[in-house]
Order: C-alpha cells, then sequence, then structure tokens
C-alpha cells in the first residue's frame, strides 16, 4: 500500500485504524491501538491489536485498512529541554565549570547560608571569605568546618572572573570598561546561581559522576 497504508507491524507497534471490515461501530475510523501479537493464517498474517477503546479485533491486511502511529513529538518536552539549556548557558563560558560548582556544593554543604543569597559569597576570594567567617565562628570551628570551603574559594574565584569575561565580550560589551564590567559581573553570577537553584539535581549528578572518575 502506498502513502503509509498497511505497512508491516511488529508487535508492541502503534497503529490507527483507517477501516476495519467485521466491526466498524467496534473500532471506529482514527481507533489507536498496540499490536499484541502477529499470527499466519490461510488468508494471510493476522494482526492482534489492543485497541485503546478496550477492544481486541484483529486487522488483516487484504480487508482492513490502518497506519502506523505517528510519534508525535512532546512539544512541552521539547520546550523544557531549551529552557533547560538556556538556564545552563552560563556554565558555557567556563573552562572547567565544575570549579564553580564545588565551591556551590561546598558553600551549600557549609549550611552558612541559604543558597538563594548564594550570589554575594561568589564575589569572595579566599581572604574575603575568611574575615567574613571569623566575624560568625572560632578559629577552630573554621579550621574544623569551613578549610574546604576556603581551599575551593580561590579556583572558583579564578575560574569565574575568564568566565565572565567571555560572557562580557559574548555579549558585545567592552571588557576594559570596569565599570559596565562590574554591572554585567551581578547579572553574570545571579544567573549562575539560578542556573544553579534550577538544575541542582542534574548539576549535582554530573559533578559527582566526574568526581567519581578522577
Amino acid at each position: 500500500m502506498s502513502d503509509g497504508i498497511n505497512p508491516k507491524l511488529n508487535i508492541k507497534d502503534r497503529v490507527v485504524i483507517l477501516h476495519m471490515s467485521e466491526d466498524p461501530a467496534t473500532v471506529p475510523i482514527g481507533t489507536h491501538g498496540t499490536v499484541t501479537g502477529i499470527s499466519e493464517t490461510p488468508w494471510g498474517i493476522q494482526y492482534t491489536v489492543k485497541w485503546d477503546n478496550g477492544s481486541t479485533l484483529d486487522i488483516l491486511p487484504d480487508v482492513d485498512f490502518w497506519k502506523k502511529e505517528k510519534k508525535e513529538v512532546n512539544e512541552n518536552r521539547l520546550d523544557d529541554l531549551k529552557k533547560k539549556k538556556d538556564i545552563l548557558k552560563p556554565f558555557d563560558y567556563f573552562d572547567n565549570p565544575d570549579l564553580i560548582l564545588d565551591f556551590l556544593f561546598k558553600l551549600q554543604d557549609s549550611g552558612i547560608t541559604n543558597m538563594l543569597e548564594a550570589s554575594s559569597f561568589l564575589t569572595m576570594d579566599e581572604n574575603h571569605l575568611r574575615r567574613w567567617l571569623i566575624g560568625r565562628y572560632s578559629d577552630e570551628e573554621i579550621e574544623e568546618n569551613y578549610q574546604d570551603l576556603l581551599n575551593a574559594t580561590n579556583p572558583m574565584r579564578y575560574e569565574l572572573i575568564a568566565g565572565l569575561i567571555k560572557y562580557v565580550q559574548d555579549n558585545g560589551k567592552d571588557p576594559n570598561d570596569l565599570d559596565l564590567v562590574n554591572l554585567e559581573f551581578i547579572k553574570f553570577i545571579r544567573l549562575i546561581v539560578n542556573a544553579y537553584l534550577n538544575s541542582y539535581s542534574l548539576l549535582k549528578r554530573r559533578h559527582s559522576n566526574l568526581k567519581g572518575l578522577s
């Protein structure tokens, strides 16, 4: 048959009936179903179909007409994937985004801030963060609980600045205009935190898998 009418079927294929000779009222035109069996008969191949309306009438190539169900693109899913890709775009500006993620995961694990307020911590170098901690915790607490976070701060900072320059250039701005760069820096780190908060599970799995390979 032409135009995709009566194609050969396999078990689990989805079909749409165009004409049912035996009982058209039971399986009306446009009914969808799933092929559950294939058998040879004296009249040729016969397909057993479980129709979505509950019927189990078989279809025969010589008297019935069908086509395969089109696998419709889930536009909502595509939209979700596009949104996710757009949200994660800030990490494309980094040569080693895991330096940023390592800091953010350690910051969250430390419990010193609500991650909605993480932007301000991305602006700190190690000395700045240490001074912030000294104002709130004892030296012993800092040494015991926050040294890993401090160690992750400067690598994050260097990677962040390198990514910022690429971000500024990508947006057609002059990286030598310090006032403009400072404004873009605020936007950039907000995008990073937004990506982190909205894609935490995905980023955590990726980061954990990479650490497992190291």
